[in-house]
């Protein structure tokens, strides 16, 4: 197929000031051999995302990712957001989540991680529970060819009905980084799953952004994906043309003298949960994301 038949995407200075934040392959887009270990999108590597035309990048600029971010401000939020932001010791939400966390430090578990995250996503207004609906492990299948894949992330938000709604916002957490670094590859499928699920259940609907909150321990990234129906709709047959790519971009606080290609387990990039001004701003990003997804929802009609 020719290059002049993809779609394009506009560039703004905004998008130009990024990041590559992963190392090139030698393996060309669509080289890579359905096996069946990729069955599920928990076992896509850094590789196999890169195969499928993932251009992943980070940003310092947090309203790249959502455009409600800059909306965020403290005097228009709830009581309820407001009292996490302040960590009051004395609200439920703040005193689960601090629950969760003394079980982190001491039994290192993923439950405390899935635990926290749950509570803090309810607390900062993620969902609404009637046009947005925050469900945890919610499995999606979609078809790369002939393989069919599954993905369960840790939550997504469905907007509109359970069985043909949107879905918007994925969650990947895990408890400790990995030795060899960050690993996208999963958090990156399930937003691929996402993508190509709101392909099947509302077929007339442009591409919309898929959201994603990668958690581990502490630390949390936000990332936003940008697919054309021509890529899906390729990607779907597994008929992938050497120029085809989708682009992700990818926000965790600044990033000034982070190599963020070389992170390890003892070098770490995201906002941390524990820096009461990190926290602050990864919950600014939490009600802009919800926002941003209820707006989605009103525009559909969903």
């Amino acid at each position: 197929m020719r290059a002049s038949a993809f779609s394009r995407v506009r560039v703004s200075n905004s998008l130009r000031a990024t990041h590559s934040i992963r190392s090139p392959t030698t393996w060309e887009v669509g080289s890579f051999s359905l096996e069946p270990a990729l069955r599920e999108t928990r076992s896509w590597s850094d590789e196999f995302i890169a195969c499928i035309g993932c251009h992943l990048r980070a940003t310092d600029a947090p309203s790249v990712i959502s455009k409600k971010f800059d909306g965020v401000v403290n005097e228009k939020l709830s009581r309820s957001v407001q009292a996490l932001l302040r960590g009051d010791p004395g609200d439920g939400v703040v005193k689960n989540i601090n629950k969760w966390l003394a079980a982190l430090e001491v039994q290192e578990c993923e439950a405390a991680v899935g635990g926290y995250v749950a509570d803090l996503l309810h607390g900062c207004d993620l969902d609404d529970g009637v046009k947005t609906k925050l469900l945890p492990q919610e499995p999606l299948k979609f078809s790369l060819g002939k393989l069919e894949a599954t993905s369960k992330p840790g939550h997504l938000l469905r907007c509109g009905s359970i069985m043909d709604g949107m879905v918007d916002v994925f969650t990947h957490e895990s408890k400790l980084p990995s030795a060899k670094g960050p690993a996208w590859g999963q958090i990156v499928g399930d937003m691929v799953a996402a993508a190509m699920t709101n392909l099947s259940n509302m077929p007339g609907i442009p591409p919309q952004p898929v959201f994603g909150i990668r958690v581990v321990g502490t630390r949390w990234t936000f990332l936003r994906a940008l697919f054309s129906l021509e890529y899906l709709w390729r990607l779907r047959d597994y008929q992938l043309a050497e120029e085809d790519r989708f682009s992700v971009l990818v926000w965790g606080g600044a990033m000034a003298g982070t190599d963020t290609v070389r992170q390890n387990s003892s070098l770490q990039w995201g906002l941390d949960y524990n820096d009461s001004e990190e926290r602050k701003q990864l919950m600014r990003m939490v009600v802009a994301l919800g926002r941003e997804a209820r707006a989605l929802a009103q525009t559909y009609g969903l």
